[in-house]
């Protein structure tokens, strides 16, 4: 299907995007701590986030098996902070059932608010 196709083409854009904007991204950085940190990292941070969401809402309009590869490839952490009743967490939830037991990522973060 010539959409599911343009989503893998675009994944493996944002895949790439996402390796020269992002290449040091690691999950400790996401952690709630007292710490203050630097206006630029905060920066840094919600860019990513709202990357994430970016390839979240791509993934909940095309759940197929290679969109969700090229969404694997894209992101080194998956996260959501939102609402349980988004697209995004459609699209969470359909990573979650279509994960490997055995590749189950160290890299999830997950923040959920009720509304």
């Amino acid at each position: 299907d010539s959409r599911a196709a343009q989503a893998v083409s675009v994944m493996k854009k944002l895949a790439c995007l996402c390796l020269r904007e992002f290449p040091n991204v690691r999950a400790e950085q996401f952690e709630r701590s007292h710490v203050p940190i630097a206006r630029e990292d905060h920066t840094y941070l919600e860019m990513y986030r709202q990357f994430v969401v970016l390839c979240l809402k791509i993934l909940s309009e095309k759940q197929e098996p290679e969109v969700l590869q090229s969404f694997i490839n894209a992101l080194p952490i998956v996260m959501m902070e939102g609402s349980v009743n988004s697209r995004e967490a459609t699209a969470l939830k359909y990573y979650l059932q279509n994960l490997k037991s055995t590749n189950l990522p160290d890299r999830l973060i997950l923040s959920i608010r009720t509304e």
